[in-house]
């Protein structure tokens, strides 16, 4: 008992140095105190590592009390409500980078093109014939106003996000608590790149089919579960490890016969796969034809798994921009909110390893990269992790006095959801930058147009896309014999200017 009154007390002690650590940083902006704080990502690293292992360490046996849980669809009104309130304005937001490639290549899709995404290796050298229809049927629909695309980015989120709701209740947690949940995935900041992104829609679908399997197998279903995961298994490579996740919720005497199913069905997606691209696929190791999954540093993935991803868990805000006087409030509430909130929580420990479990299960295929910087580029990996995340904070909610608990929520979601429209700005400006630098172009008609960045502010801009967008913004292709001036990109300007 001694023992673990000292650790508990020097977890505390990394809380509240951390804390006040992070909140100075975004008070005062880069300051040096013994030492130089600029980035404050490590601070925030051990403020989420510290929180969680506070969790643990107070959990206990046991079964969640019963309590009067509200029935019907106010949770799911009250879902959508805050989800249009926070992401609206976002519909009209300008493509960005690889958008205009996806949304061009799927206008032109046709019977042969789909049969080909199961059959031809894709140049990206991915797996996603799901994923690519999908871009397909919506380019029939939307063809290129960004307003449809983004507002069905949304719908699929917000489907995700009742989806996480769900989940919870079928884990035992009460209705408040699961809702709770469900809005900080919902709103949580580290959401623009997988949401306000066309590109990322990937995420979005295999996510959306990962929580039907595991509501499927949680409701007792066979067949149901494993047509969910093929699904998933054709939107991203994440979903492959769903089958371990099944495991972690099947008691060992029906492991076999419950979860057997899904293994076979993973194995011969992969090894199909496998074959198609000759190997894994996907990113490969610069200059190299090794594939980037498997270049592993045991010490990269542990700093990345163990500190990286709980400090954007937590503090999932974008720093290439000093936080608003309003943000740093809520950081500094926040702050205050989570060191009660894991000194008073004592939630059953059930729910808070299967929480724990999924996320490190699902975090572990983008091991690589999940080294987040604070500017929160590939933010986007973190989309189907943060589900166990959101059931953490839903099941540590649901041991405390309902007052206490509907105090800390307001506080925690209050704070995500200012991270969310701050970072939203950011991703707002750098895709007008976009929109502008293509309008520039096109109206120039340059002989000869230089590369411009790949990332401004961790938002991707147009290494992967110019061609198209300017080709968009002129309305036809590009001319090849084009007698205006040679257009070069300015860092210090961030434009397109006549080369000197």
């Amino acid at each position: 008992m001694q023992t673990r009154s000292r650790i508990t007390a020097f977890l505390v002690v990394i809380l509240a140095v951390s804390g006040a650590t992070v909140a100075a940083r975004a008070i005062f902006g880069p300051f040096r105190f013994l030492l130089s704080v600029s980035n404050p990502i490590n601070a925030e690293a051990f403020f989420g590592l510290a929180a969680i292992l506070l969790i643990i360490l107070n959990t206990r046996g046991g079964t969640i009390a019963a309590a009067g849980n509200a029935r019907g669809l106010l949770p799911l009104v009250i879902l959508a409500a805050c989800g249009l309130a926070a992401w609206a304005w976002t519909f009209g937001f300008p493509f960005i980078a690889d958008d205009y490639v996806h949304i061009s290549n799927a206008m032109h899709a046709s019977a042969r093109w789909i049969v080909d995404q199961f059959t031809v290796p894709a140049p990206d050298r991915f797996f996603r014939p799901f994923g690519y229809i999908a871009y397909a049927a919506e380019a029939r629909l939307f063809g290129r106003g960004p307003v449809p695309w983004h507002a069905f980015s949304f719908a699929l989120h917000l489907v995700n996000s009742a989806l996480v709701f769900l989940l919870a209740g079928k884990l035992g947690l009460r209705t408040w608590p699961s809702l709770a949940g469900a809005l900080l995935f919902l709103l949580h900041g580290s959401r623009p790149e997988a949401v306000a992104w066309v590109s990322a829609q990937f995420d979005l679908w295999a996510t959306l089919f990962f929580l039907l399997a595991l509501l499927a197998f949680l409701g007792q279903r066979q067949i149901v579960p494993v047509v969910f995961l093929l699904l998933a298994l054709l939107s991203k490579e994440s979903a492959y490890v769903l089958p371990v996740v099944l495991l972690v919720l099947t008691p060992p005497n029906a492991m076999l016969r419950r979860v057997a199913p899904s293994f076979i069905v993973t194995a011969v997606v992969f090894v199909y796969r496998s074959v198609l691209l000759h190997g894994i696929g996907g990113y490969r190791m610069p200059g190299s034809n090794q594939s980037f999954f498997l270049s592993v540093s045991l010490f990269r993935t542990a700093k990345a798994i163990f500190l990286r991803l709980p400090a954007v868990l937590f503090f999932p805000i974008n720093w290439t921009h000093h936080p608003q006087w309003w943000l740093a409030s809520l950081l500094t509430a926040a702050m205050i909110a989570i060191l009660v909130f894991v000194s008073r929580a004592f939630p059953v420990r059930r729910p808070i390893w299967i929480a724990l479990a999924f996320t490190l299960i699902t975090a572990a295929p983008v091991h690589q990269f999940l080294a987040i910087g604070p500017d929160l580029e590939k933010a986007r990996v973190l989309y189907l992790p943060s589900v166990g995340f959101a059931v953490l904070f839903a099941a540590a909610l649901s041991s405390l006095h309902t007052r206490v608990a509907a105090v800390i929520a307001a506080t925690l979601l209050s704070f995500q959801t200012a991270a969310l429209e701050h970072n939203l700005f950011i991703w707002r400006g750098i895709a007008d930058l976009a929109r502008n630098t293509c309008e520039t172009a096109a109206r120039a008609q340059p002989s000869a147009l230089s590369d411009v960045p790949n990332v401004i502010d961790g938002v991707y801009f147009l290494h992967t896309g110019l061609r198209p967008c300017v080709e968009w913004a002129a309305g036809k292709p590009p001319a090849t014999t084009a007698q205006g001036p040679a257009l070069v990109w300015d860092d210090r300007s961030r434009m397109l200017v006549p080369q000197p």
